[in-house]
């Protein structure tokens, strides 16, 4: 099955800077989620950062990720995959691996039902 989300190469180095001190990060994301103010911002920058991470997203993939539409949900899926993601991993104490739970919400987007052929023209 190929993945519908282009190779994570920059995954290894921003799990290590992640997890430098899992304590640390497993508090700062406690506090996110439970103030809504900082969960709200937090939310507010991912929005930010999304037209750069298009942008981006399409001048490395070219051709391959199609419109702009689809590079935006990619985009925006992306995001919300980490977020989910660092929700568990924190939940965890940090016990859960990082890379692995990242790997296995990718991993949810490479099913033969999600193919771009499927969207409607």
């Amino acid at each position: 099955m190929k993945n519908s989300f282009p190779a994570p190469r920059a995954k290894p180095s921003a799990v290590t800077f992640l997890v430098r001190d899992v304590q640390e990060l497993a508090t700062i994301l406690g506090l996110i989620e439970q103030t809504p103010a900082l969960c709200a911002r937090l939310r507010e920058k991912q929005a930010e950062w999304r037209p750069e991470i298009v942008a981006r997203l399409q001048k490395t993939a070219g051709s391959t990720v199609g419109s702009s539409v689809i590079a935006n949900v990619r985009v925006a899926a992306a995001l919300e995959c980490l977020w989910i993601v660092l929700g568990q991993w924190s939940a965890s104490g940090g016990e859960d691996d990082l890379g692995k739970l990242l790997d296995t919400a990718f991993a949810a987007f490479s099913t033969p039902t999600c193919r771009q052929t499927d969207a409607p023209s």
